[in-house]
């Protein structure tokens, strides 16, 4: 049994093992454009976050001179291109399995594109876990809580009674506008430094999720 009735997963950084795809397609764009790179991948977690378009500001990128929305499609090109092999991290299908296990219902809410992520969950084999997979209708980066709020307010599920489960600061973020709970777990995006000053519950594995529950 758990004292939870659903869990909201993220997917980038926190099924999907993307971190160091991410490190390889930013790099790409900043040296097309003639900006410093990001040296190494621990330099990328202490600086990635939403929403995308102030990181990408930050990082060198002059959005006065290029539309973000040419920048971001640059990005999923080169992003899509290098993550054709990224796959889940390590003990995602039996942490699936067991939720599923405790009859616990589970949803994906984030914020990139919606078509191209159903095709991704799909394609890793794992979509048929989920009542609900939820994304953006484009790939801006912008975040994902008013997304989040209203799948939340449409389960008619009480909001005690659900679980965020994230890598990033926005996913807790999103956890508090819903009034959810929400556990981070420290293998995604944002180092675990950033994580712990955030104030919530934070995990090293998925498969804490899994005792977290019980």
């Amino acid at each position: 049994m758990s004292k939870y009735d659903l869990v909201i997963w993220d997917w980038n950084g926190t099924l999907l093992s993307d971190v160091d795809v991410n490190v390889r397609t930013i790099n790409i764009l900043l040296h097309k454009r003639g900006i410093p790179t990001i040296p190494s991948r621990e330099a990328y977690l202490e600086r990635f976050r939403f929403p995308v378009i102030d990181y990408y500001r930050e990082l060198g990128f002059n959005t006065d001179v290029e539309n973000f929305s040419d920048i971001a499609d640059d990005y999923i090109n080169v992003y899509n291109a290098e993550a054709r092999d990224a796959g889940l991290y390590d003990g995602t299908r039996e942490v699936l399995e067991a939720v599923r296990g405790m009859g616990v219902r589970q949803a994906i809410v984030s914020a990139a594109d919606g078509d191209r992520l159903r095709c991704e969950v799909k394609n890793r084999g794992i979509d048929t876990y989920f009542t609900d997979i939820i994304g953006k209708g484009d790939n801006r980066g912008d975040g994902k809580i008013a997304l989040g709020q209203g799948f939340v307010n449409s389960t008619g599920i009480p909001a005690n009674k659900i679980l965020f489960v994230g890598d990033m600061e926005h996913d807790a973020e999103l956890a508090a506008a819903c009034g959810c709970d929400c556990l981070l777990v420290a293998r995604g995006h944002m180092s675990r430094a950033r994580l712990e000053s955030l104030g919530v519950p934070v995990a090293d594995d998925i498969r804490d999720v899994v005792r977290y529950l019980e």
